[in-house]
């Protein structure tokens, strides 16, 4: 890392090594997210039990996941602080979870 900083350092860009950082995470979170989805859409597939829907409903919901892991890991890269989006992220999902069946009229 090191030689980059002094690479970059030299071209007169002495604070992009951060953003090549985050880049270089931001391409391996989306092999990764490639990789799993993949997998897990194969696994599913091999499935009798579930519906199509079902299959449908899980892997849009795990690609949704890894893209706000993805986000979260690359903002943190950069330097911004992610307890504070992790919290809102947090409460986003949970209270639909946990209010959604008070809340809506029967």
């Amino acid at each position: 890392m090191d030689f980059i900083n002094e690479f970059l350092s030299s071209i007169g860009l002495a604070g992009a090594s951060r953003i090549v950082s985050a880049i270089v995470i931001f391409l391996i979170c989306l092999i990764a997210i490639k990789v799993v989805t993949v997998v897990v859409g194969k696994v599913l597939d091999k499935s009798k039990k579930l519906e199509g829907t079902l299959k449908g409903f899980i892997k849009t919901a795990l690609k949704i996941v890894l893209w706000a892991l993805a986000i979260i890991i690359v903002a943190g890269s950069l330097g911004i602080d992610t307890a504070s989006l992790v919290a809102v992220l947090s409460i986003a999902v949970s209270h639909p979870m946990l209010y959604g069946k008070t809340v809506l009229p029967s």
